[in-house]
């Protein structure tokens, strides 16, 4: 799906993304321990709808991007075909 352009750029949201969550471990261990009074099952269920959402709108943005892309395909070779061969009359 991404070309080589942009496999350096997704790698990079990739490994920044990373980052943000190791430095916001050490806010939900405070979480955990403080407001919740050791129970991580809150956390977890909180980690566990923020994975499902992000991951949910990932595959749909990729799905909507390549149905248009498909569509544009298809749009291009339409275009290319000739009057004849688009209705399937040869001359």
């Amino acid at each position: 799906m991404f070309g080589f352009a942009t496999v350096g750029k997704v790698y990079g949201l990739i490994i920044c993304l990373s980052g943000f969550s190791n430095f916001a471990q050490s806010g939900v261990d405070a979480l955990t321990h403080g407001t919740f009074k050791d129970d991580p099952v809150p956390v977890n269920v909180i980690l566990l709808v923020t994975a499902f959402v992000a991951g949910v709108t990932l595959v749909a943005f990729v799905w909507s991007q390549s149905r248009g892309q498909e569509r544009e395909e298809l749009e291009a070779e339409a275009e290319e075909a000739d009057e004849r061969t688009r209705f399937g009359v040869r001359c």
